[in-house]
């Protein structure tokens, strides 16, 4: 029986999963003619930004008991 709690915990690992993908996506090397010298930082910030995002649906996921 798929009850909203069910429902919830299983949105909750999609997005997990979502943004673990885009943190790998940003992790990857970047082609040598497009490496500029913001460029880098960025792809740190946003991988980071998802990773974060990642871990707080992590700890949500704990409370919906998923």
């Amino acid at each position: 029986m798929i009850t909203w709690q069910n429902l919830k915990a299983g949105w909750i690992k999609a997005r997990i999963a979502y943004h673990r993908r885009q943190a790998d996506s940003y992790s990857k090397p970047v082609v040598r003619s497009f490496k500029r010298d913001g460029y880098e930082i960025w792809m740190r910030n946003m991988a980071m930004r998802h990773s974060m995002k990642a871990h707080a649906l992590e700890r949500q996921l704990l409370v919906v008991g998923g």
